[in-house]
């Protein structure tokens, strides 16, 4: 505690030491000096309104300064949470004592209405805790102020404190407090003189609620030596409603320990004094109540404290022959007999006794008695307690006025003890417990203007025995919800006494669970949705239990579920669904996985989903996070099957925190018709082919994976009509698309867009005299970009006409080819044929030549003979001549 005190003066005394510096230059100079200051010398975010007020005027000779919007935000481990906040931070302060610089005397601070919320971890690591490490916040000490402080007053209005100690399990708020303290701070030793009230003091600790709502006011003196940093109460009187306390002694913190030697006493000792704490009592004309009877309260709390010790403490609790009666009702409450003792003599927390030896109540003619002891609360509570009563529920409109519209009707019957240590059950020693009873009720009915609907308990039973309480019979109805269970609860004298965890089997079922009556804000404006939001909410560490649960019917917002069937369970902060189905959309989901409310503001979600033949429209329309993830599912008409795994951290609606998120599984779609898609519209259009705004689809399959935000798609298959795609790609969170589909259309079906481009290529080519003929079908990609409602697609028909150029050049060439050759050929045969007919005509010639050699030979063998014949004719006839004419001789 002086730890806090001594941080929390640092703070002030940076701020201030701040606000003195140069006055009288430029403010943004003298923000920036604060917010510097600041941030130097904590552990934590210290913002501020930039419109610092600094005034001579208005209240000259001295200077007033002031900082409005004043915010101090924890960091981690409490990033999230605001240690401080003021609406407004003033100082009154002496001009002359700024100028002279020795000691800078504050005549007054006021810090206008402030928020304050201190929290204590389990771990004992509390947001208080800011004063970075060059500041000692332990001694104080450290590097040497350079500032002289001295106060003279100081006040709180209209502020709020919340002192949240999750180590001690102790919780405060003061709501609507007022404080002013007065005194000469400059001396060691001098008179505080306090005044405080608190509109609403809540107080609880270890579990149990001690105040509730209480007025509070207080004014004491304090004698204070500032050297031992030490307390002492002077004239002073607290007042708790109409209850009014005395107290003595003194509280000093010399280091981090706190000692005290404090002693307490109510100062008005009739019973109605102590009824005003009653809050049922107290919210009605308590003034005009009639009562008798004598309190008697006292208590001492002497030793020091600190955390892991606690001082030696006593509370007496004394009420004799207590009666109160309203004069409006007809019945009283009698033979009120409350005698109590708390005590510790030690400080030793196991050595605490709690002997409530005596409660007697009469209500009318109904008594209800219970008694209490309990020892060794740490080590091994010893129990000892009884109740023994009837109370209807029917005469207490008769004793104590209701608020506007409230009902109360019915009966509890207790008739339960108990006797011994608990850890002989946690053993299973039962027989050397002693547990018996009942405590049942019925034909229970409660309803109020703050209430949605109506309760009713038919009856339900709690059965005691030293194993378990069992609970039977419980039947109840609330509006047109109705619930029955039965089950066994293990460890309950553990859980209430040690804060150990509580195990319990049960059976849930019921015909109808309207989940709209329990979220519907009857505050809600007209006009205004009355549908309370979703929120984050924690599970409970120290329970652990197992719900088998039907319910025939469940209406939640507009979902509209039947069967509901599965095994719900509760353990360690998380709460499991195992095998959860339910038919819903016109189909059936199933259901596996945990809720981790270890983080209570970010709390973890891990699950996985069977989807049966539902309807996607319905779907679409009931989940936000559907929307986000599939908004081509607004305009799909049909169902689907899907298994998929999801873990993501939620935010505090319960909404997907979408960075963390990762999912996988797989789509089937037996049969679906998508119609009027932005982005389908957008690709029918620049095809022009209207007939394709509407795409039916036929057993698709889609493996998807979620991560950092988007969606991925596996390529898959899909046929519409005489259309084939294979589409692969991405979407966002944000809407944003990005995906190829590689489509093969039928070329009958392609619009103009299509065809203008086939019909330049049969042209092109019909004009060279080539005659060729386009494939039947044509391939085609679509790539989507942009967004879902503002959709860029793009084609590749520009791809596509460059293939046709490609493919007129070509033909072209092959033509020219082709006439090559065929010229080449009729070049080849007929010099074939040149080279055939050179041949035959010299084959010819030499046969001419050679005929004619050989006849002009034969002639000439022929003129030869014919000559040698001649002449020998003629040599013959010489010869005869000569032989003739030598004869004649």
């Amino acid at each position: 505690m002086k730890k806090f005190i001594k941080i929390f003066a640092i703070v002030f005394v940076v701020l201030l030491a701040a606000l003195m510096a140069l006055p009288f230059i430029f403010k943004d100079k003298i923000v920036t000096a604060i917010k510097v200051a600041a941030n130097e010398n904590f552990n934590a975010k210290v913002s501020f309104d930039n419109d610092i007020s600094l005034s001579l005027i208005k209240g000259f000779p001295n200077l007033s300064v002031g900082i409005d919007q004043l915010c101090i935000a924890n960091i981690a481990p409490f990033e999230g949470d605001t240690l401080a906040y003021l609406k407004n931070f003033s100082a009154t302060i002496d001009l002359m004592s700024v100028i002279k610089g020795e000691q800078i005397k504050i005549k007054k601070v006021i810090l206008d209405e402030a928020r304050l919320h201190v929290i204590v971890l389990k771990d004992g690591k509390a947001n208080y805790d800011i004063a970075k490490s060059s500041v000692d916040s332990t001694s104080g000490a450290g590097e040497e102020s350079k500032f002289n402080i001295a106060l003279t007053k100081y006040e709180l209005h209209n502020s709020n404190l919340i002192y949240d100690d999750q180590n001690l399990v102790f919780f405060m708020n003061l709501a609507g407090l007022n404080h002013q303290g007065e005194g000469d701070f400059t001396q060691d030793l001098f008179v505080l003189k306090t005044t405080t009230n608190v509109k609403e003091t809540n107080l609880s600790y270890g579990g149990i609620k001690y105040l509730h709502k209480v007025n509070t006011d207080i004014k004491a003196d304090l004698d204070i030596d500032m050297k031992k940093f030490k307390f002492t109460f002077k004239e002073n009187e607290v007042r708790l409603n109409e209850l009014y306390m005395g107290l003595d002694g003194w509280l000093a913190m010399p280091a981090e320990n706190i000692d005290m030697d404090l002693k307490f006493n109510a100062r008005k000792t009739d019973f109605k004094n102590i009824l005003s704490l009653v809050p049922a009592v107290y919210a009605k004309d308590f003034a005009a109540v009639k009562t008798s009877g004598k309190l008697a309260l006292n208590g001492v709390v002497k030793g020091t404290y600190n955390d892991k010790k606690i001082p030696a403490f006593t509370l007496n609790l004394l009420v004799e022959n207590g009666m109160f009666k309203y004069p409006d009702l007809p019945v009283a409450v009698n033979n009120v007999k409350v005698k109590l003792k708390v005590s510790n003599p030690d400080g030793i927390d196991d050595h605490t006794i709690v002997d409530l030896s005596e409660f007697h109540v009469e209500l009318g003619q109904e008594p209800f008695d219970a008694t209490l002891l309990l020892k060794t609360p740490v080590s091994d509570p010893y129990l000892k307690t009884a109740i023994n009563g009837r109370v209807n529920l029917n005469n207490v409109v008769k004793l104590i006025p209701l608020d506007d519209g409230m009902k109360l009707g019915g009966e509890v019957i207790a008739d339960f003890a108990a006797d011994g240590h608990i850890k002989t059950i946690e053993k299973g020693a039962y027989d050397k417990f002693n547990a018996r009873g009942i405590i049942s009720a019925s034909r229970i009915k409660y309803s109020s203007k703050d209430l949605t609907q109506s309760f009713l308990l038919n009856a339900a039973t709690l059965t005691f025995n030293p194993r378990n309480v069992s609970l039977t019979g419980f039947d109840s109805k609330i509006g047109k919800t109705d619930m029955r269970a039965d089950g066994t609860i293990e460890n309950i004298f553990g859980y209430l006494l040690r804060n150990e965890t509580i195990k319990g089997v049960f059976n849930f079922n019921s015909n109808l669970v309207d989940a709209n009556e329990f979220l519907t804000d009857k505050s809600a404006k007209p006009g205004v949705a009355d549908t309370m939001p979703l929120q984050a909410f924690s599970v409970p560490a120290n329970i652990d239990f197992t719900l088998q649960s039907r319910i025939g019917k469940l209406l939640y917002d507009n979902l509209d579920i039947d069967n509901v069937r599965g095994v719900v369970k509760v353990i360690n902060q998380q709460l499991f669904l195992n095998d959860l189905g339910m038919n819903i959309f016109n189909g059936s989901v199933a259901m596996s996985g945990m809720y981790d409310s270890k983080n209570s503001k970010n709390p973890v979600l891990d699950m996985s989903f069977g989807l049966n033949n539902v309807d996607i429209k319905k779907m679409f329309n009931s989940f936000e996070t559907v929307q986000k993830m599939a908004p081509v599912a607004k305009n799909a008409q049909g169902n689907i099957s899907a298994d998929f795994k999801i873990k993501t951290v939620l935010n505090n609606d319960l909404t997907p925190v979408v960075n963390t998120m990762s999912a996988a599984g797989q789509l089937n779609i037996p049969q679906a018709i998508i119609k009027d898609y932005q982005p389908m519209i957008k690709v029918a259009e620049i095809l022009k082919m209207p007939q394709y705004r509407e795409v039916k689809v036929n057993n698709v399959n889609v493996r998807f994976e979620v991560k950092n935000g988007r969606i991925y798609v596996s390529p898959f298959d899909v046929k519409s009509g005489n259309i084939n795609m294979n589409i692969n790609g991405s979407s966002g969170f944000d809407q944003s698309i990005d995906y190829k589909i590689v489509s093969k259309f039928p070329r009958s079906e392609m619009g103009s867009a299509a065809n203008e481009v086939l019909g330049n290529i049969t042209s092109k080519l019909g004009s060279k005299g080539i005659n060729l003929a386009m494939s039947d079908v044509i391939n085609l990609d679509i790539l989507m970009g942009g967004t879902v409602p503002s959709p860029v697609i793009t084609t590749s028909f520009k791809k596509l006409a460059k293939e046709a150029e490609g493919t007129v050049k070509d033909e072209l060439t092959k033509k020219s080819e082709e006439e090559i050759a065929k010229a080449k050929a009729q070049a080849d045969r007929l010099k074939q044929e040149a080279i055939t007919n050179a041949s035959k005509v010299k084959a010819d010639a030499e046969a001419k030549i050679k005929a004619e050699a050989e006849r002009l030979r034969y002639e000439a063998e022929q003129k030869k003979k014919e000559a040698e014949a001649a002449a020998k004719k003629k040599a013959e006839e010489e010869m005869k001549k000569r032989l003739k004419g030598k004869l004649k001789l």
